[in-house]
């Protein structure tokens, strides 16, 4: 198929690591052959674009040195058990040396496999007698303690390497991936031997350089003219999976197992968690990035660069950003703008002295790792809004964030604490609200969800309250609920004054897997009920959790209130005795200064 048009001269091959050579490969690497004619191909070279009938073209084959710890393909048939023999006595030898290596598992990805096992040898060996099943379809097994509970557990600052997996299924690496909710993100850096997808960037690292694939068999074709059929493997055009089809290259069942086990999705459909560089989307779709560069603030003429500015007077969505550590003295209270995401991650931005945050009338916001302390309440004042509303405002009384008649309002990973009023206040019919990952400290009145007794309008309030940190010095308030439902799961108290949870106007309040400590002297009691507010049809129901420090938790009514979230509310809960570790970087994130990503 010569041409004087075309050169068919291959393109080198990928180098191999540094310092390894196929000559003298070292004790720790080995050869393999998984190309060629070892895999059925007609030469010793592989195959680029094989997966399209008639657009292949045979090239050089690449790295052929591996690391015989993790990829090592020399095991046939009934060698597994060997294999994991081996694999234990040098995990043995780790340990001898102070180094906690052991084969473990999490519980299976989906839930706890069936059949559980103390080690690997113990499981192979088994599970090949009781199955009969080869090595490569043994089924899936759990290594337990000597409690029964799995041995590996993923919990938050855990780190997760995996090898050998194909790049395009780790969607959570793609820009524009909003199939789930995502409600805990890990810091995650993917690394393949090439780049799978080279238009998605998928993954953005890799160890080697991928040649060039040009000049192929298809291209020679159509160029002269001679039409051609193409078969495209279809398995990767999508998958269908718990009701959603994948787009393109990605393959959506391995990333759902691993966002359950890795994130808890957010407790409302809307709080769309975007990934690490994707919180700009703020629900379905990219808008306006803007950068907060100037620490001033005029409330009736926001000048651009300033934070009021961006969250006022930017039309559509908005994503703020802050490139630099700031403090911030509002002279007035912040009106946040519909659609807004205020994201304080990769620097430590403090709102502080003067007035706070305030959403008023709004819907889909998102508030992020700030440092919001000693607000200060004010006289009446004029402010501008959005879209350049000049709106008045009765005497604020110095909350930190306050949400009044607003929607799909997500406020997390935030440090809260001595302001004139509360910290968070929803009230005024607002709902679907998620308080997520804070930390409240140093205040008394903390969170009021509710405006006042005769406003009923607030029965229809649903407000999630999870994987916050309560404490030191939190007195009450954390929540107290007038009318509508609150449910409140794997936070942690670290003591109360008058009492943690309370309410008054018949409100539902589902208190599930939290760690309450009750303070050592005082009032142990957990819950605060305003008697002869309300009637009889209180509903306060504690659902495992751990008291300690002699803590009681008194129930009354429906204590098995269920939160009814749909399939794409629904999120994990943990258990309550790994509150500590589920809250232990509660609060506004810290970033290294050499990270390149926001945290």
């Amino acid at each position: 198929m010569g041409s004087s048009e075309f050169s068919w001269k291959l393109e080198d091959p990928p180098k191999l690591p540094k310092g390894k050579t196929v000559g003298n490969p070292g004790s720790q690497w080995g050869l393999v052959r998984a190309h060629g004619k070892a895999v059925g191909l007609p030469t010793e070279d592989d195959v680029g674009n094989s997966k399209s009938l008639g657009a292949g073209r045979i090239y050089a084959q690449g790295a052929k040195l591996v690391d015989l710890a993790v990829a090592s393909r020399k095991i046939f048939e009934g060698e597994g058990i060997g294999f994991v023999e081996t694999l234990e006595k040098e995990l043995a030898h780790l340990r001898e040396k102070g180094v906690d290596a052991q084969v473990a598992s999490g519980g299976g990805l989906l839930g706890e496999a069936p059949y559980k096992f103390k080690n690997a040898v113990e499981a192979v060996k088994k599970l090949r007698e009781e199955t009969k099943a080869n090595d490569q379809y043994l089924p899936p097994f759990v290594i337990v303690d000597e409690n029964g509970k799995p041995a590996g557990p993923i919990e938050d600052g855990d780190a997760d390497v995996t090898f050998n997996f194909q790049a395009g299924r780790k969607v959570t690496e793609y820009e524009d991936f909003d199939k789930f909710d995502r409600f805990r993100f890990p810091e995650i850096c993917f690394t393949g031997m090439l780049q799978y997808d080279g238009e998605l960037k998928l993954p953005s690292h890799y160890l080697v350089s991928p040649p060039k694939i040009e000049r192929t068999s298809g291209e020679y074709l159509v160029h002269h003219g001679v039409r051609t059929f193409a078969c495209r493997n279809m398995a990767s055009q999508g998958v269908e999976a718990m009701g959603i089809t994948t787009p393109r290259h990605l393959a959506l069942a391995l990333a759902l197992a691993l966002a359950i086990v890795l994130m808890s999705p957010t407790t409302n459909a809307a709080n769309k968690r975007p990934q690490n560089s994707g919180i700009d989307k703020n629900l379905n779709g990219p808008g306006s990035r803007y950068r907060v560069t100037d620490n001033g603030d005029d409330p009736m003429n926001p000048k651009p660069g300033t934070l009021r500015y961006g969250a006022t007077q930017i039309r559509g969505k908005v994503w703020i950003t802050f490139p630099k550590d700031m403090n911030i003295k509002l002279h007035r209270p912040l009106l946040v703008s519909s659609f807004t995401t205020i994201d304080g991650r990769g620097a430590n931005v403090n709102i502080a002295g003067g007035a706070c945050i305030t959403l008023l009338g709004v819907t889909d916001v998102i508030i992020h790792g700030l440092r919001i302390h000693n607000c200060q309440t004010q006289e009446t004042v004029e402010v501008m809004g959005p879209e350049g509303h000049i709106i008045r405002i009765d005497y604020p009384d110095g909350d930190a964030i306050s949400v009044i008649s607003s929607t799909k309002v997500w406020i997390d990973h935030n440090t809260l604490y001595d302001c004139g009023d509360g910290l968070v206040d929803v009230t005024h019919g607002s709902t679907d609200v998620t308080i997520s990952n804070n930390w409240f400290r140093t205040h008394d009145m903390v969170m009021l969800l509710g405006h006042d007794d005769g406003y009923v309008q607030d029965q229809h309030m649903r407000v999630t309250v999870a994987f916050n940190y309560f404490g030191p010095d939190c007195d009450q308030r954390m929540p107290r609920v007038r009318y509508g439902f609150a449910h409140v799961v794997n936070n942690l108290y670290q003591g109360w004054g008058l009492y943690a949870i309370g309410g008054s106007m018949n409100p539902s309040v589902r208190s599930e897997a939290n760690l309450f400590i009750a303070p050592d002297t005082g009032r142990k009691e957990i819950t605060w009920k305003l008697r002869g507010k309300g009637g009889s049809d209180w509903n306060f129901g504690s659902t495992n959790d751990v008291l300690e420090n002699g803590a009681v938790f008194t129930q009354t009514g429906d204590v098995g209130l269920e939160p009814h979230y749909n399939r794409t509310q629904a999120f994990r809960i943990g258990d309550a005795t790994s509150v500590r570790s589920l809250t232990w970087a509660a609060g506004a994130l810290g970033c290294l200064k050499r990270s390149k990503s926001r945290c």
